[in-house]
């Protein structure tokens, strides 16, 4: 399981942008941020290494329609992320178009 997020080609066109995010209150999303160590993690989010970010997200998110953005340093690791999780069942998941670079740099 170590390498299925890295496996997965994105085959996502979901997501939201850096400004869009911020903008949203603070109980529109689960933010995760899969980025290893969470070094550019956003206030808020949780910090899952995408080795358990399936054993998370069941465990955390019953709702499968719940709204969660998943996040890294530039969306090289979100998007296969929601991939996975769109296949399992998850309708209301997108990536953070620039990533937590993209959302530090924004002064909205």
């Amino acid at each position: 399981m170590s390498g299925l997020i890295c496996d997965i080609k994105a085959e996502v066109s979901q997501f939201i942008t850096a400004r869009d995010l911020k903008q949203a209150s603070t109980n529109d999303y689960i933010v995760i941020d899969v980025e290893p160590n969470g070094r550019n993690s956003i206030a808020g989010a949780w910090t899952v290494t995408r080795n358990r970010l399936i054993q998370v997200v069941k465990s955390f998110i019953f709702d499968r329609s719940t709204p969660v953005v998943i996040c890294c340093a530039d969306g090289g690791i979100s998007q296969p992320a929601v991939t996975v999780l769109t296949r399992m069942g998850y309708s209301n998941v997108c990536y953070l178009q620039g990533g937590a670079r993209g959302y530090d740099s924004l002064d909205v």
